[in-house]
Formats: structure tokens, C-alpha cells, sequence
């Protein structure tokens, strides 16, 4: 059962991933010109990151790490969403011209923040499962 649980969670955070095709307009860079770090590129590479998630979904027990490695690279998307809601407090401006773009940024940090306790969550579990 909770094999099961968390095997889905591997799955919905790699179709959560594919979502920036939408969230993009198609790999447009409607994202890269408000923050860089999602132009084409960028989106590109987490559509990537999410099929590394699900490749793993069935798996994921034997490879520890790579759920933990999977758990920084999230802290390193919230930190990012951090930094650029400092920067950028008015989204006004955002929303006039790309609401979905507004709708993206106001709320991939958080969903990465909830991936990251998760791949954290099975990766040491994982490891404490196995003893090592």
C-alpha cells in the first residue's frame, strides 16, 4: 500500500511537470521573458525532469538517492520562486499581458516545495528501508 502511494506520487509529479507545455504555450518563450530560467530551453528541461520521475515511479526503492537528487533540484526551483517573488512583489503588470504566465508563477514554488518534502520523503525512507 505504501508502495503504491508513493509510486503514484512519482507519476502525478512527472505529469505536474509535462503541465509546462500549457503553462508555456507550447515551449513559446511567453515564460523566459519574465524569468530567463523558463525560456524554451528551461521548459524543455523540466518536461525532462518529469520523465525522470515517472521512469522511476515503479522503481524508485532501489535508487534512493536519485529521489533525494530529485528532492534538491526541487529546493532549487523554490528557491528560485523565492528570489523572484522578492523581485518582482506586483504581478499586476503580469497579469495584464499573460495571465497564465501569473497563474505559473504565483504557484510553482509551492507545488515544487510539496515534490521536494516528497522526494525527500521516499528517498530516505528508501534508505532506511534498505539499512544503508
Amino acid at each position: 500500500m505504501f508502495n503504491q502511494k508513493v509510486r503514484i506520487g512519482f507519476i502525478l509529479a512527472g505529469l505536474t511537470n509535462f503541465c509546462i507545455v500549457v503553462f508555456s504555450q507550447g515551449y513559446s518563450n511567453s515564460l523566459g521573458v519574465i524569468d530567463p530560467h523558463f525560456d524554451t530551453t528551461g521548459c524543455l528541461l523540466i518536461t525532462l525532469w518529469g520523465a525522470a520521475y515517472l521512469s522511476i515511479a515503479r522503481d524508485y526503492a532501489r535508487v534512493p538517492w536519485l529521489s533525494i537528487v530529485f528532492g534538491f533540484e526541487k529546493l532549487l526551483y523554490v528557491s528560485r520562486w523565492a528570489l523572484f517573488l522578492a523581485n518582482n512583489p506586483d504581478f499586476e503588470a503580469i497579469w495584464q499581458t499573460d495571465p497564465l504566465a501569473t497563474i505559473f508563477f504565483r504557484i510553482y514554488g509551492l507545488v515544487d516545495g510539496l515534490y521536494c518534502l516528497f522526494f525527500f520523503y521516499a528517498g530516505f525512507s528508501s534508505l532506511k528501508k534498505q539499512d544503508i
